[in-house]
């Protein structure tokens, strides 16, 4: 089974990004083995602006409305129940993508 996990990362290497602070998400495809690749690099307006927030969260949810899952180094809770909602979860781990998915794997896939 295929996976598909939005990564707020601001160098490619990293889950560094706050969710309402990213401006992009690379889009990974992951393999219940494990094996990945970067199926999408998808560009945003961040969710949290001076604007109306509802409007902005809405647009960036929508972006990644086909991931099972998004990768925050941090993330508001306003923003997890939004994204529970629409069926993602928001899942908390910075570091390297590639450890970060692995954790994933173990943490939600192979349990």
């Amino acid at each position: 089974m295929i996976h598909r996990i939005a990564i707020a990362t601001s160098d490619g290497k990293m889950v560094n990004e706050h969710f309402g602070h990213a401006k992009r998400f690379i889009i990974v495809d992951l393999s219940d083995e494990g094996s990945y690749f970067v199926s999408d690099v998808r560009e945003c307006i961040n969710a949290c602006g001076s604007d109306d927030v509802n409007d902005r969260m809405n647009t960036v949810i929508d972006k990644i409305k086909d991931c099972e899952a998004v990768a925050v180094c941090r993330i508001g809770s306003s923003a997890i129940m939004r994204l529970k909602e629409k069926g993602i979860k928001a899942y908390v781990n910075p570091g390297f993508i590639e450890d970060v998915l692995k954790e994933y794997l173990e943490n939600f896939i192979r349990r």
